[in-house]
């Protein structure tokens, strides 16, 4: 066999490998995640971890407003036995406060139109702003803006974590890993009309969803608090 064969095979071969290894490193970048895609030229792929990138004498925070609590809250707040949590729902301009089994309830743009709610002997967890369903909140001739509603259902001890509704006025919680439904309707039968509620364990069979409407448990659903025309 010739030398010139020999080279000319050697040198195809070697073609060849490179463009298998050519290939193979586009398919391990097409493949990569975007960490190592931002790493390949050795640069960092955050920033905002060091004095250069801020500005030197410039506030990150300024206060605009400064927006005290209702003077009627001093004493209730001095009186606190176990819980204290307050927040803001800016859709109604509102804000809340909740001491121990108290909530009150107010807009923070006047600071004015204070509303409270002071008959539960539990102490209050967890308040949220939900949607409700319009046509089981008929209490007025003219239009409302939102209800400050009122309503016991027995949770068997469980611990609520977290609420959320829907557009279309279905509410859901959480609680002890469990998903629930607070249904709540028009009661217009035969005994009487009125709102009623209850609970659906949405985390269990269909047979076991079915034993909240066998049993008692049922609440009254009571509007304490219309404010503010649409």
């Amino acid at each position: 066999m010739s030398s010139s064969f020999m080279e000319a095979v050697a040198g195809d071969s070697m073609e060849s490998a490179a463009q298998r290894v050519s290939v193979h490193i586009e398919n391990m970048i097409d493949s990569a995640d975007v960490f190592n895609k931002l790493t390949q030229n050795g640069s960092s792929p955050f920033s905002g971890l060091g004095d250069r990138f801020y500005t030197k004498g410039r506030l990150e925070f300024v206060l605009k407003r400064r927006i005290p609590l209702p003077d009627e809250l001093t004493y209730q707040i001095r009186n606190m036995r176990s819980q204290f949590s307050m927040g803001l729902f800016t859709e109604i301009t509102r804000a809340w406060v909740v001491i121990d089994s108290d909530i009150f309830m107010w807009n923070y743009e006047t600071n004015e139109d204070l509303a409270y709610f002071d008959a539960l002997e539990s102490v209050v967890l967890k308040i949220a702003l939900v949607r409700v369903k319009a046509d089981v909140f008929a209490v007025s001739p003219l239009p409302f803006r939102f209800l400050f509603l009122f309503s016991t259902v027995a949770l068997d001890n469980s611990s609520l974590n977290d609420i959320s509704s829907t557009n279309d006025g279905r509410i859901f919680f959480t609680a002890d890993d469990k998903l629930y439904e607070f249904v709540y309707e028009h009661n217009a039968g035969w005994f009487g009309g009125g709102r009623k509620c209850r609970i659906v364990n949405k985390s269990v069979t269909l047979l076991s969803t079915l034993i909240p409407f066998l049993g008692p448990g049922n609440g009254e659903l009571h509007p304490l608090y219309t404010s503010g025309l649409v």
